[in-house]
């Protein structure tokens, strides 16, 4: 069966593959950037903010807050998530890219093409 012909109703094994993989991807990606831009002596000095760019409830989101709390628990900052979805992705992106590049703000977003028009 070709992807055209797969069905692609909730709660289908292709469904839940793809949102498995997807969430997979972001929490690797969002566990990684940290220690890989800021290196190992980095401590936040404020409330650290995951900006993530879907609505409140999905895989992208669960991931975020749970990132969110073992933060918290390690570098004893708060952290809180804030849901900008809409745009494709863009209007996250571009609420992150205006930040300062001080490493207080994060992005999770799920697997896809992101693009920031006009920042």
């Amino acid at each position: 069966m070709s992807n055209a012909e797969r069905p692609k109703t909730p709660g289908s094994a292709w469904t839940s593959r793809r949102l498995l993989l997807s969430g997979a991807a972001a929490f690797s990606v969002a566990v990684a950037l940290p220690r890989a831009s800021l290196g190992g002596s980095w401590r936040p000095a404020k409330t650290i903010r995951i900006v993530t760019s879907v609505s409140p409830g999905g895989t992208t989101d669960v991931i975020a807050r749970l990132l969110a709390a073992h933060l918290q628990a390690t570098w004893g900052q708060p952290v809180f998530v804030e849901n900008r979805s809409g745009g494709g992705g863009t209007i996250a992106t571009a609420e992150v890219v205006n930040q300062d590049g001080d490493g207080h703000t994060i992005l999770v977003t799920r697997c896809q093409r992101v693009s920031v028009v006009g920042v």
